[in-house]
């Protein structure tokens, strides 16, 4: 994989997903995974057992998996990684996550050096924001083109890939089809794998008390541990209030909408990708950084509700976007044509530039 002449046809992803975490993280490695098999290259994952159960939840995820031990951040562990990926003749191990830190990724950098000398290791990263960065490649699919960080003090030498050409869409976001705003109908709520604060009935709440006609449907994804209690006050709602359950083609629901109400993470690119009007909710301190573009290009408004649910904000924010000519001009800020990222991350790579 690494160039042309290259034999390599394995990828590792090396990530971390779980009721705390959530799922951003497996849900964009899931996304290059698609690519990598669509360019015939097989891909492995390497997961706790944790990150395990939680994957098999999704129904997207259907994938071998290299199961880490225990003690996943121990040197014998990482050297049992990288043993292993110079058995199965890896070309190259991605990593994403926040959970793994420095000492991590110094270690396994250092075990891929001596154990498993031709698989390039690649970082998945959004925020530059470790002290120094042990790499061969970083992957930044989150940063703005005009905004892409100096990498070259914490990462000499390493190869880069960033911005939007880069963004980390599953293949049925750029197989769907984009619909006119005044072919939509639909505000959806999405509040990503988890909804940690349960967010999603807190929203439902107060569109409810708008007395909206448009249909409202609400993402429910397996991983809410709240998710039997959140249906059940769906269902007590009026009859044009829904929800789906884990859906198989999110790429359909977001194209259909008017306007999204959703968490920060990987979302707001999904929905970008499907020119949909959001209203972007902070959850996280990673996710602050990139939602300052999109409130910059005026394509969504971005609420920072990290430390509290803001009822009278959210309240604003939704009058202000359900009128139509808001709505068009949050729409003509979004420029077409970025759902291609994993399918040019592996072709960059295929390329060996």
């Amino acid at each position: 994989m690494p160039s042309k002449t290259n034999t390599h046809s394995k990828v590792v992803f090396l990530t971390q997903a779980n009721s705390l975490l959530g799922s951003g993280h497996l849900m964009r490695c899931i996304a290059l995974a698609q690519a990598c098999e669509k360019a015939r290259i097989a891909p492995v994952f390497a997961l706790d057992k944790n990150s395990f159960i939680f994957a098999k939840q999704n129904p997207l995820f259907d994938y071998p998996v290299y199961l880490m031990d225990e003690q996943q951040g121990s040197q014998k562990s990482l050297e049992k990684l990288a043993q292993y990926c110079n058995q199965q003749t890896i070309g190259y191990l991605f990593i994403d996550g926040y959970n793994f830190n420095l000492e991590f990724r110094q270690q396994l950098f250092k075990a891929l050096r001596q154990y498993a000398c031709n698989c390039q290791l690649i970082s998945i990263d959004d925020n530059a924001d470790q002290a120094k960065m042990f790499t061969d490649w970083i992957l930044n699919p989150s940063t703005d083109i005009n905004a892409i960080p100096d990498y070259s003090k914490i990462a000499p030498g390493a190869k880069l890939m960033a911005g939007h050409h880069y963004r980390l869409l599953r293949k049925e976001f750029s197989q769907q089809q984009i619909l006119p705003l005044d072919k939509r109908s639909e505000i959806i709520i999405t509040m990503g794998g988890t909804d940690p604060f349960s967010y999603s009935v807190k929203v439902l709440n107060l569109l409810a008390q708008l007395n909206l006609t448009a249909p409202v449907r609400c993402i429910v994804a397996n991983g809410f541990e709240d998710k039997t209690q959140l249906i059940a006050q769906i269902e007590k709602l009026p009859s044009n209030f829904s929800y789906t359950v884990a859906p198989h083609n999110i790429a359909a629901i977001f194209a259909n909408a008017k306007l999204a109400i959703s968490a920060a993470g990987t979302a707001q690119f999904e929905l970008y990708a499907m020119q949909t009007p959001a209203i972007l909710i902070i959850l996280a301190d990673n996710q602050y950084r990139n939602t300052q573009n999109a409130a910059q290009d005026g394509w969504a408004k971005v609420l920072d509700f990290r430390q509290t649910f803001d009822s009278d904000k959210m309240t604003r924010a939704i009058q202000e976007c359900l009128n139509e000519t808001t709505l068009l001009h949050m729409q003509s800020k979004i420029q077409p044509g970025s759902a291609e990222g994993a399918k040019n991350v592996v072709n960059t790579l295929l390329n060996g530039k």
